[in-house]
Formats: C-alpha cells, sequence, structure tokens
C-alpha cells in the first residue's frame, strides 16, 4: 500500500517507532469490542495511508489511515497527536471500514462527511478522545 505523508504521519510512526503511544481508554474498549489486537494496529500504522487529514482539529492534528491488518483486511485508524507537541501520539479508534460507507478500496466515502464546518475537525465526527490507558511499549500496553 503506497502511503501518502503528512507531517502529522509523519510524527505519528516516528512515535510508534520509538513506542510514544497512549492507547484511549474509548479506543481500547472499542478495538477489545471489534476484536482488533493493539499490536495490530501498531504494526500496520508502518505502512498505512492518510486517506484523511485533520491538521486543525481543537485538541491536536489527527489522520484517518487506511492500514491492513496481519490478513490484509482494511482497517481505518485515527491518530492524534495532542495540541502544541510532536507526541505521544493518541490511538483515537480503529475500526474495519463499512462498505456500505466507503469506496471499494475504502479510500474514499460514499456518503457525505458529518464536517459541514470546513475546519476539518474530528469533533464533528463524534470521535471522543476519552481517557488513556497508559503508554504501549514493544512489549504491550501499561
Amino acid at each position: 500500500m503506497g502511503a501518502s505523508l503528512t507531517s502529522t504521519a509523519h510524527l505519528v510512526r516516528q512515535n510508534i517507532a520509538s513506542g510514544d503511544v497512549i492507547v484511549l481508554r474509548h479506543a481500547a474498549e472499542q478495538l477489545k469490542r471489534r476484536d482488533i489486537a493493539v499490536e495490530t494496529v501498531l504494526a500496520g500504522a508502518r505502512s498505512g495511508e492518510v486517506i484523511e487529514d485533520y491538521p486543525h482539529d481543537d485538541d491536536g492534528p489527527a489522520v484517518l489511515m487506511l492500514q491492513l491488518d496481519h490478513a490484509g483486511r482494511a482497517l481505518h485508524v485515527v491518530w492524534r497527536i495532542e495540541a502544541a507537541t510532536a507526541g505521544p501520539v493518541l490511538l483515537v479508534t480503529a475500526y474495519r471500514p463499512d462498505p456500505a460507507h466507503w469506496g471499494r478500496d475504502f479510500r474514499k466515502r460514499l456518503t457525505p462527511d458529518t464536517d459541514t464546518s470546513g475546519t476539518g475537525s474530528l469533533q464533528s465526527t463524534g470521535q471522543s478522545t476519552g481517557q488513556s490507558t497508559g503508554s504501549w511499549k514493544r512489549t504491550g500496553l501499561k
């Protein structure tokens, strides 16, 4: 998968490579419910492709990345860097994209984005940052 790299995506990958990742409580709950392993999400970020960029979000720049799991299935992952920092990276959410709402390659929305403000804000999509569960290091969640 070819990667389109924004400055936010670069920071995301840098922080993941150094193990400087916080999995938000909301994200951890969603991953468990959706049977998606944190390790799968982290591994897929290396080759993930930015499909939506939210550089001016109030909580800090964020990206929606198309990533692949170990079986080659599509995952959408929202990563955020807190405003005015270079890290750690926050895992906001991850999910398997619904073909009813995304094109065949899961890169383009078929339904209008809920962001009508024109700011590219994640807040308008209902994403919640929640609370952190701690930092991920190469051995797992702390």
